[in-house]
């Protein structure tokens, strides 16, 4: 009768199943760099807009999409916010750049440019183009300050940082003569015949010549 083949023992069934699973095939596969990293934060952001969703039906007792028009309501509100913001930095700088001069100073030409400015003030009133005559009449008050020490001409500077330079006298003449340019120049609002000699009498009570 033949002899039945010895069985493995235990531990040569382990050396073996180890052989097998050392084996290029059974080798596990390395994750890719900051996978698990990236895995953590997909997790974390679920996670979070999850609690999120929970709190506001809870408070508010409203679904899904209802907190997505939440949200969509309030980045509204922040582009328009962000657009308002936009439209005064635009009309401040256009501000700027309409009361802008050249630079100037009493030894650079400015009496030649006031008077020439006041004079062609003058022309425009004449042929009735108020709005412009207006301009020019700022422009040439400006410089006949300037010319005279009573301020001193700076890029960009506006009509009221001028006006708190002025000696306390030549204030109010020189404010009601903005009160009348101002509303024309940034308001939009129309230039007639009226407003003109309203700014020209101003100009007068500060002493500048018609």
């Amino acid at each position: 009768m033949q002899e039945q083949a010895a069985l493995p023992s235990g531990e040569e069934v382990r050396r073996a199943l180890e052989r097998v699973l050392a084996r290029p095939d059974f080798a596990r596969a390395e994750p890719p760099p900051f996978a698990a990293f990236w895995k953590a934060v997909s997790q974390a952001v679920k996670d979070f807009f999850h609690t999120l969703d929970d709190a506001m039906h809870h408070v508010l007792g409203s679904s899904s999409e209802t907190v997505v028009g939440i949200v969509l309501l309030v980045v509204l509100a922040a582009l328009l916010a962000h657009l308002a913001w936009s439209v005064l930095q635009l009309r401040v700088q256009g501000e700027a750049d309409v009361l802008q001069l050249p630079d100037s100073g009493p030894s650079s030409g400015a009496g030649e440019r006031e008077r020439a400015g006041l004079a062609e003030a003058g022309r425009l009133a004449a042929a009735g183009a108020f709005a412009e005559a207006m301009h020019a009449l700022y422009h040439g008050v400006v410089l006949w300050l300037d010319r005279r020490g009573h301020v001193r001409h700076e890029r960009f500077k506006t009509g009221a940082e001028y006006a708190a330079d002025l000696k306390p006298a030549l204030r109010p003449p020189f404010r009601a003569l903005l009160r009348h340019y101002y509303p024309m120049a940034f308001g939009g609002r129309p230039a007639g015949e009226a407003e003109w000699l309203a700014m020209r009498r101003a100009a007068s009570d500060l002493g500048v010549p018609s």
